[in-house]
């Protein structure tokens, strides 16, 4: 229970540092951008909470308090997504190509960060020119999710 408890606490902070990002730009595709980029920066500075909200063998998510933090938290995703796709989305019904926009959007920044914190980026990062961080890595990546406009390279 007291994991639990606490893991919702972290659901909460992490939802709250997401919605801030999001709240900071103005430009649908950017606010997914700076969503991206403060779910990795919760998780590289709270490595351990990171890890214990999504260790769900160790959590009650029937807990009301760990239930609706982690489905508020999931549903900033969900937004911040139909945000970046320019439609109203819900977790409640989704088409197929919607789910796979979110499963897309969420596997990419959350095992971006679980490699990170595992140290299992260091061989990439090695390998790029002196001084290239890891955020300027996670931006690059990023960016080529995006769609392009047609005609431009």
């Amino acid at each position: 229970g007291l994991l639990s408890e606490l893991a919702a606490i972290g659901f909460r902070r992490f939802s709250a540092a997401m919605i801030a990002a999001r709240n900071s730009e103005t430009h649908p595709l950017m606010k997914g951008l700076a969503n991206a980029k403060a779910y990795v920066a919760y998780g590289q500075a709270r490595p351990g909470m990171f890890s214990l909200m999504f260790r769900t063998e160790r959590l009650d998510m029937s807990r009301p308090s760990l239930h609706e933090a982690a489905t508020a938290s999931f549903e900033g995703l969900v937004s911040a997504v139909g945000a970046g796709r320019d439609e109203k989305l819900t977790g409640e019904e989704l088409t197929l190509d919607q789910a796979a926009a979110i499963a897309r959007a969420w596997s990419l920044v959350h095992g971006f960060t679980t490699l990170l914190l595992d140290g299992r980026l260091q061989d990439i990062l090695r390998r790029l020119p002196a001084g290239t961080e890891v955020d300027q890595l996670l931006d690059a990546m990023l960016r080529s999710t995006v769609p392009r406009p047609v005609g431009m390279s």
